[in-house]
C-alpha cells in the first residue's frame, strides 16, 4: 500500500499524467488566451485549481470548483507574445493568487442548480432514472423489493405454478454493477449544454432563504438549518407550504423568514451553463509557474450543477 510518493517520483508521474491529460481531454493555453477567455464569459467562471489523484490505473484530475485563483493582470501589450518571466528564485513572474476574494465556481453556480432542482421536482421524468443520493435511492429500491415480494407471491398462487410443483425458492435474483469508463471526461459538451437550455423553461427563478432553529431533545443546544425554495414568480405563495411542512418535520423548532429573496433570469442561468461548460479554465502547477488549461471535452467531476 503506498501511503505517499518521494517527490522525484512524483514529478514524474505528474509530468507523464499532464501529457496523457494535454492530449485527451485538456489544452494548455497562456496566460493572455487565458485572460481572454475569460473576459467573454456572458457571466462569469472564475478558474479554478486543478488537483491531481493517483490511482491504481494512472491518476484522475480533479477540478476543484470550490476554490476559486485570482490571475495578476498581465503587463504590457507584449506580454502574450513572450513567455513567462522566470524569477531567480525560481517563481514565475506571472502567478496565481492562492486564494480569491472572488467567489467559487460552485457558489456562482448555486442559482443554476437550485433553477434544475426545482425544474426536476416539476418533472423528474425529464432526468431518467438517476437519483440525487441514497436518500432517493432507498426508496427505489423498497418499491422495488415489494413489487418483487408481490411478483412471488401471486406467481405462488396461480393454478399454474400449484400444479407444476415448482419451487419459488431455487429461482436465483441477480444485481449487476458497472461502471462507465472515463464518464465525465467523454460526455458531449454541445449535446449537454443543448439539454440543459431545453430542461430551462422558466423566464424568472426566485430562490427563497430561511433557516431553521432547532434542537434534538431539551438538554441540547439550538442547531441552524438554512434552507432555500426555487419557484417561479407566480408560485411565491408556495413559502407558506413549505413553511407547513417544515413544521411537520421539526418539532420545538423557530422558522425564521430569511427575507433575503434572489432573482436569477433565464437568460443568466443558460449563460452561466455556457461558461462553464465551455470556457471553465483550471490551473494547475508547474515547475516554472502556473499552467492554464480548458477542458476540450467532458466536464469536470466535482461540479454543484450536474450532480
Amino acid at each position: 500500500r503506498v501511503l505517499y510518493y518521494r517527490r522525484p517520483i512524483w514529478i514524474r508521474i505528474k509530468y507523464l499524467s499532464m501529457k496523457l491529460l494535454l492530449k485527451n481531454q485538456y489544452r494548455e493555453l497562456s496566460a493572455a488566451k487565458a485572460q481572454k477567455i475569460l473576459s467573454l464569459h456572458n457571466v462569469g467562471c472564475p478558474p479554478a485549481p486543478l488537483r491531481l489523484l493517483p490511482k491504481k490505473t494512472g491518476i484522475r484530475a480533479i477540478a476543484m470548483l470550490s476554490k476559486s485563483y485570482a490571475m495578476e493582470d498581465i503587463v504590457g501589450s507584449d506580454s502574450s507574445s513572450k513567455k513567462e518571466e522566470i524569477k531567480p528564485n525560481g517563481t514565475a513572474a506571472l502567478c496565481m493568487k492562492p486564494e480569491s476574494n472572488s467567489a467559487p465556481p460552485n457558489k456562482i453556480l448555486q442559482s443554476t442548480f437550485h433553477a434544475l432542482k426545482y425544474e426536476h421536482e416539476k418533472k423528474p421524468s425529464l432526468f431518467g432514472a438517476g437519483v440525487l443520493g441514497l436518500t432517493e435511492a432507498f426508496p427505489s429500491f423498497c418499491l422495488f423489493a415489494e413489487a418483487l415480494k408481490q411478483n412471488q407471491s401471486n406467481l405462488r398462487s396461480s393454478p399454474a405454478s400449484t400444479g407444476s410443483g415448482s419451487d419459488d425458492s431455487q429461482n436465483s435474483l441477480y444485481f449487476a454493477s458497472v461502471d462507465i469508463k472515463h464518464c465525465y471526461d467523454t460526455i458531449n459538451q454541445k449535446r449537454l449544454f443543448k439539454l440543459m437550455r431545453s430542461v430551462i423553461e422558466e423566464d424568472v427563478y426566485l430562490t427563497k432563504n430561511n433557516f431553521i432553529l432547532h434542537s434534538k431533545d431539551n438538554s441540547s443546544s439550538l442547531r441552524c438549518r438554512w434552507k432555500k425554495s426555487t419557484f417561479s414568480p407566480d408560485q411565491f405563495s408556495r413559502f407558506l407550504a413549505n413553511s407547513n411542512a417544515f413544521a411537520e418535520k421539526y418539532f420545538h423548532s423557530i422558522l425564521v423568514d430569511g427575507i433575503h429573496c434572489s432573482m436569477e433570469k433565464k437568460e443568466t442561468i443558460t449563460g452561466l451553463l455556457r461558461d462553464h461548460i465551455f470556457g471553465q479554465v483550471v490551473v494547475a502547477n508547474g515547475n516554472y509557474g502556473p499552467r492554464y488549461l480548458l477542458q476540450k471535452d467532458g466536464i469536470p467531476q466535482v461540479r454543484v450543477v450536474f450532480r
